[in-house]
């Protein structure tokens, strides 16, 4: 009896030590906003977001109030006490691009399309999640690529309880995928852990650096732990598929799949970034970007080291990519170089044609035009825009009287004056350009420069609603609007970040309906945007572009198209015109939704900005 009562006691106490000190935390995204540059501690978990392999930096984003972290990048968790549940609260911007979600360790709650919360569960100090290339459980859909954006973090942690530890299993980087000539991989593991691997169905043997595969291999490892119960982990695997290559023109890769890899040979016609490779190839059939370029060890950022130049005839291959409408293959291996070769369209061969006879043209084709100089955008290349009665083209370099670049201003062109150019036609994204254009004549002052119109949201809303789906104007606006939500912001930093922002404008500050969507945007003077905070919700913008009437999966959206950027931009100081519910006390958040009562956060009320703590 004694025997019995003393067990009975003994249990009821093991299982009161093993919640007792049970403990849950909320942690919102602005709390942990330093870990996407170093790890950050907060109420006792440490969270550190790094980039990984992926191409965007982790970031928070202020103006949406979430922590975003893109594709291939991860986010580690780690606490002193067993941490046994996650859950993540999903941003707005996080429900477009919701990609799949893996752990390092325990398990992810199954995902679908439109989840609002992301929950991990296990038993583990440290945890590392890892987020998926597309954005497969997203409202935008998997052709876009993933991220993990989340406003806050509910975190369960059980100090007490009586658990087995079991080494981590080890991650291995990059997690599978096709490649062209070869591909490095790399494991790691917990601090401490020895790492074992094998190679399709090879013995296992210890790690103890990365290693490069040429062919198609199925990588195994696990990691041992001698600091664990259970000291072996579970055996992860990532299988690489050596892509067959297709040799190709350029057209050929124009009209290709995403992902195939091709070999073609052209020349080099424009080198725009001399350090990663970024360079732009012609022949006969088109012209292709190429986005970055490996030096003959296969490392990047050692383009010097290949020698090319303008002129020169390469051969080159790599997967193929569209970026936003601009064709490319990235990070190609180079097969030969033929110097000083000329291949391609005739130069001799040029057409005389009108800014509209180039709109319709073909690539590579050499157009010369004559028409008015209507602004200059970049005052040392020579980025500036032509006019004639047909219509408007980007010229995107200028030769000087020599044939050099980066001189512009020895020319002497302005605003207004009446030039004739001479160049080859490429189409970037939606922009149609003639590139290092030589000059063949210039008038002086000829004519007044044609006024661009000034119009409303509402007057841009009714032009577009007198378009065709899908079309755009021909003609560009300067319409005026109050910005009244951020959808994204994705700041030039060195070779990181696409420089433009997605966000909506109305007549009235705060208010979302009927709004005109600002696609993708350029800051001031069609300047990259740098930061994040350069535009605000309330700012007073004036935004050039033409307008556009976009339809996607039956769903029409009111556009200033692609390609558009601010010609001038009011500090935000206060958002007013909340209606006349404002005055009576009436709260809405930064997107300028209607809330019932205010938590932390900067909230509007009565047209001013009300910060709660």
């Amino acid at each position: 009896m004694k025997k019995t009562l003393r067990f009975s006691i003994l249990s009821m106490l093991l299982m009161l030590c093993g919640t007792a000190f049970a403990d849950e935390v909320t942690i919102s995204a602005a709390d942990m906003q330093n870990a996407a540059t170093e790890a950050t501690t907060v109420n006792g978990i440490t969270f550190l977001a790094e980039k990984n392999n992926g191409s965007t930096a982790p970031t928070f984003n202020a103006n949406a109030g979430d922590f975003r972290i893109y594709a291939k990048g991860t986010l580690t968790v780690s606490a002193e006490q067993n941490i046994t549940k996650m859950v993540f609260n999903i941003s707005t911007q996080g429900k477009k691009r919701l990609a799949p979600i893996t752990a390092s360790v325990g398990a992810i709650a199954e995902q679908a399309a439109g989840d609002e919360t992301v929950t991990w569960s296990g038993e583990a100090t440290g945890i590392v999640l890892t987020v998926g290339d597309k954005a497969n459980y997203g409202s935008d859909g998997e052709s876009k690529a993933g991220q993990f954006d989340f406003e806050s973090v509910t975190i369960t942690l059980g100090e007490g309880a009586v658990v087995e530890t079991k080494a981590a299993k080890p991650v291995i980087t990059p997690n599978g995928g096709s490649f062209a000539d070869q591909q490095e991989v790399t494991i790691t593991a917990a601090a401490g852990a020895k790492i074992f691997y094998a190679l399709n169905d090879a013995a296992f043997g210890e790690y103890t650096a990365p290693f490069v595969l040429t062919e198609t291999t199925t990588v195994k490892a696990y990691a041992y732990d001698e600091t664990k119960d259970v000291k072996q982990s579970e055996t992860v695997e990532a299988t690489f598929t050596k892509q067959s290559v297709v040799t190709a023109t350029c057209q050929d890769v124009i009209n290709g799949q995403d992902g195939v890899v091709y070999q073609v040979k052209g020349k080099c016609t424009n080198i725009l970034n001399t350090t990663y490779g970024n360079w732009d190839l012609e022949d006969e059939t088109g012209t292709i970007r190429i986005y970055g370029t490996l030096d003959a060890e296969g490392n990047t950022k050692n383009f010097a080291s290949l020698g090319i130049e303008v002129g020169d005839i390469v051969t080159v291959q790599g997967p193929r990519k569209d970026y936003n409408g601009t064709i490319e293959l990235t990070d190609v291996t180079v097969i030969s170089i033929e110097k000083g070769s000329t291949p391609g369209p005739n130069p001799e061969e040029v057409v005389v044609g009108t800014c509209q006879d180039v709109i319709n043209g073909t690539d590579g084709t050499i157009f010369q035009v004559k028409g008015k100089c209507i602004e200059i955008l970049n005052t040392t290349y020579g980025n500036w825009d032509l006019q004639d009665e047909t219509g408007t083209i980007r010229i995107y370099g200028t030769l000087d009287a020599e044939g050099n670049t980066k001189n512009f201003a020895s020319l002497g062109i302005e605003v207004g004056d009446i030039v004739t150019v001479k160049g080859p036609k490429k189409t970037y994204g939606e922009t149609i350009e003639l590139t290092d254009v030589t000059v063949i004549s210039i008038e002086k002052g000829s004519g007044p420069v044609p006024e661009i119109e000034e119009i409303s949201v509402g007057k841009a809303l009714q032009i577009i609603d007198g378009l065709a789906d899908g079309a755009k104007t021909e003609k560009e606006y300067d319409v005026t609007g109050y910005i009244v939500n951020i959808k994204e912001i994705s700041p030039k930093v060195g070779d990181e970040g696409y420089g433009n922002a997605t966000y909506e404008i109305n007549d009235e500050a705060g208010v979302l309906e009927d709004a005109l969507t600002v696609y993708r945007g350029y800051y001031l003077n069609n300047e990259y945007f740098t930061a994040e905070d350069q535009i605000a919700i309330g700012d007073k913008v004036v935004v050039r572009g033409k307008l556009q009437r976009y339809v996607k999966n039956g769903e029409m959206t009111p556009e200033v198209a692609q390609g558009n950027y601010i010609v001038e931009k009011g500090t935000a100081t206060a958002i007013s015109h909340l209606n006349a519910e404002a005055e009576s006390g009436i709260i809405y958040n930064l997107q300028g939704q209607r809330v019932m009562q205010a938590t932390k956060g900067l909230y509007i009320m009565g047209g001013k900005k009300l910060l709660k703590k």
